[in-house]
């Protein structure tokens, strides 16, 4: 699958000696006492090599850790490796010209998504139990959906990102990836809370975030929008939405429809955003001819040079408008109820797919439903919802009011309830 690039075989081995030998003596680290998991690469390590899918930084091996790798190794997890990725996370397909194209296992001519494709194809074969991968447009719900998994992007600021390469600063998101909900509200409990290393970083308590988990849902509201996440869509996508509506009605919740007109602006909004925001970051080096890019993410970055101050302006204007909207519906809906992607993972190396009955180009579409909750920083949890008429995993996105995230993940566990996990054939035990 290529899902990784490093792997810490010596070192997970000697780390998990050492757990054991805890374990006998009556000694533990915490919650996450000798339990393997891979990160991201691009996510900083220490003494273990970081290379963010990039030539460039092929050969960079940090001097101290992430902050949240700092978080999960403090509660006793073990580093299985480091997994693929889109380079510098700027894509949805994880065709990766550095380290390989990551493959999907529910169908291996197919992509795995982005940019934490090597994440979610880990986890959906059990190469590893947990991961953390990072979201500026999708790049945790896109691949989890892909590939069958849970993928959670908390509330912007929530998790630090210290430590974590930046693609565009105010839209990242660094979260877990992992096979259950429960498993989710598990890592947050470790991942949460506030880092002054972080510019970015919300001040908050700390909190259980699985403390809903199995409470009643009765009651409760969840909206569903139609004008824009359910047009040029794949059919079987929207029906998956829908039965999933049926699963929270039929678990006491109302279902309200919902307006977000400002919906149709935000494609430009997110691109001039996430376009000059990366074109900072990348400045010296693309000028800088020593330096290797892949030529679709080279292309990508110049791509922010045209834009002009106004209209990056301009776009924050409709970023909080947007994000005033979706708060008011908020005060009418606990969560809206949405496709993750408007069309299948798309065969490795194709431009355009079907969905809908429309060739829709890959790159400009595939982020379209995920990437509006970046800009307000919401909450956001893919679901798998069972499989779909080809064998393909299906799955829903919940979005939650800010700072929401247990009551996001009480709803999602409905929706796992209704379908259970699953795991690509030839895969299983």
């Amino acid at each position: 699958m290529r899902s990784y690039i490093t792997l810490c075989e010596e070192q997970a081995l000697q780390a998990a000696d050492a757990a054991d030998a805890q374990t006998a003596a009556g000694e533990s680290q915490g919650v996450l006492h000798g339990i393997p998991m891979a990160l991201k690469d691009i996510f900083w390590t220490r003494g273990v090599r970081t290379t963010s899918g990039s030539a460039i930084q092929a050969d960079f091996v940090p001097d101290a850790d992430a902050a949240a790798w700092e978080r999960l190794s403090g509660a006793g997890a073990l580093l299985l490796g480091k997994l693929n990725l889109h380079e510098f996370a700027y894509g949805t397909t994880t065709e990766n010209p550095h380290y390989g194209f990551c493959r999907n296992p529910w169908d291996t001519d197919r992509t795995a998504g982005g940019s934490s494709g090597g994440s979610a194809a880990a986890l959906a074969i059990d190469l590893t139990p947990a991961s953390l991968g990072t979201d500026t447009g999708g790049s945790i719900r896109i691949p989890a959906a892909c590939c069958g998994v849970v993928g959670l992007k908390p509330t912007f600021g929530r998790v630090s990102k210290h430590g974590v390469f930046p693609l565009a600063r105010t839209l990242d998101h660094a979260g877990p990836m992992v096979r259950t909900v429960r498993d989710a509200a598990l890592l947050m409990n470790v991942l949460a809370g506030y880092d002054e290393r972080d510019a970015y970083s919300a001040p908050g308590p700390a909190e259980d975030f699985g403390r809903l988990l199995g409470a009643p849902v009765r009651g409760m509201t969840v909206g569903i929008e139609r004008s824009f996440f359910h047009a040029n869509a794949d059919d079987e996508l929207v029906d998956a939405v829908l039965r999933a509506a049926e699963v929270l009605r039929a678990a006491g919740m109302r279902v309200l429809e919902v307006e977000l007109p400002i919906l149709a602006d935000i494609p430009e909004a997110q691109n001039i955003t996430i376009s000059v925001e990366a074109l900072s970051v990348h400045d010296a080096w693309l000028k800088d001819p020593s330096q290797t890019y892949g030529a679709d993410v080279r292309t990508r970055l110049e791509n922010g040079r045209p834009f002009t101050a106004i209209d990056y302006a301009q776009a924050q204007w409709v970023r909080a408008r947007f994000k005033r909207q979706l708060e008011l519906v908020h005060q009418s809906a606990d969560v809206v109820l949405t496709p993750v992607t408007p069309f299948f993972p798309p065969l490795i190396g194709a431009k355009t797919t079907l969905a809908g009955g429309r060739e829709l180009v890959v790159r400009r579409n595939f982020t379209r439903f995920c990437n509006p909750f970046n800009l307000t920083g919401s909450p956001a949890v893919s679901v798998p919802f069972g499989l779909a008429s080809g064998g393909l995993p299906l799955a829903v996105q919940l979005i939650g009011a800010a700072l929401s995230e247990a009551k996001l993940l009480q709803i999602a566990a409905v929706l796992e309830q209704a379908h259970g996990s699953t795991t690509p054939p030839g895969f299983a035990d």
